[in-house]
Order: structure tokens, then C-alpha cells, then sequence
């Protein structure tokens, strides 16, 4: 079980804080990761990342391959977007300008994204003049029959306010407030 508090990563030309097989429980507090080449922070298992900012990565900000939890991070201008994960849980951010989407699920079990604001905005960051959030929540697909929390969220300016393909129960239905986007 490894924490980090206080640490400040720039410039790595292979991704900030990552995790591969060194141990099965990160977190990390606090922490900058700030322009670099690759993701701000990955995992190949337990990732807890708490009120950090992830920002002007060439990957994604946070990235998951099991448990993924991210709480009160400010997470902005990130080539490849926001949030990755297969389980995974985002309370209280931030999320603005990033390259795709704020919060990806790829192939799940039990996720939950709530309180936080994503922002899509218009591309001042990559110069093409077009929203850089492809969505807000894009979910791929997951087990069927395990639950998919999704509370008091504002998404905003994003191409796709929430996309989903998957097969099971989606409450979306408490207090989300999905405005500006395209579809």
C-alpha cells in the first residue's frame, strides 16, 4: 500500500503517477500532474486519487484498469479526457476543457459519478474550434445487473450529455442537470 501526499509531477516524458504491478493499493493526495507525455495517473488496480489536479496531459487524467476512485480533483485540458475506468467512482469534481470524454467506462461492474460539474467548453486548448468534451458520461457497456449511480451532476457545452450502451439498470434520474450539448 503505497500513499503519496504533496507530490508534483511535470514534464515526465511517460506519464505522471503509474501504478504497473509495484502495488495493489495507490492513493494519492494533493498531488499535481501537470504536462506530461501519457496519463496523470494510472493503475493496473486500486487507484484513489483525492483533491489533486490533472491537467495538460497527452493521455488521460485518470486512468483505471480495476477499482478507481477519484474525489475533489480539478481535472481540465487533458489530450485524451477525463476519467477512464472499468469500476470506478467520481465525487466532487471538476471537469473542463479535456480532449474526450470526463468519464469513460469501457467494460464495468459498479460505477458511480456524482456532485461533480463537467464543462465541455469550446477548444482554446487543441485550436480546432470545436467542443472539446466528446461527452460528459460515455458508458460502453458493463455486467447486467450491476446498479449505475449517477447524481446531482451539471453537464454542460459536451457533444453528448450522457451516452450508454449498456445493459443495465441506469439511474440517471436524480437531480442531473445535462445542458448545452449537441445531443
Amino acid at each position: 500500500y503505497w500513499i503519496f501526499r504533496h507530490i508534483v509531477i511535470t514534464g515526465s516524458s511517460s506519464g505522471a503517477f503509474i501504478n504497473n504491478n509495484v502495488s495493489n493499493y495507490i492513493t494519492c493526495e494533493h498531488c499535481l500532474a501537470d504536462g506530461n507525455d501519457g496519463n496523470g495517473f494510472y493503475s493496473n488496480d486500486y487507484l484513489h486519487v483525492i483533491n489533486s489536479q490533472v491537467s495538460n496531459n497527452t493521455g488521460y487524467a485518470i486512468d483505471g484498469d480495476n477499482v478507481t476512485l477519484a474525489e475533489q480533483c480539478a481535472i481540465f485540458s487533458n489530450a485524451g479526457g477525463g476519467i477512464r475506468v472499468q469500476n470506478g467512482y467520481a465525487y466532487n469534481n471538476i471537469f473542463w476543457d479535456n480532449n474526450g470524454p470526463a468519464f469513460l467506462a469501457t467494460s464495468y461492474g459498479a460505477l458511480a459519478f456524482c456532485g461533480n460539474i463537467v464543462d465541455g467548453g469550446y477548444d482554446n486548448v487543441f485550436g480546432n474550434g470545436a467542443r472539446t468534451n466528446s461527452s460528459g458520461v460515455n458508458l460502453l457497456d458493463n455486467t447486467p445487473g450491476t446498479p449505475c449511480h449517477f447524481y446531482n451532476n451539471l453537464i454542460t457545452n459536451c457533444d453528448l450529455g450522457m451516452y450508454t450502451i449498456a445493459r443495465s439498470p441506469i439511474l440517471f434520474s436524480k437531480y442531473n442537470k445535462v445542458d448545452s450539448c449537441n445531443t
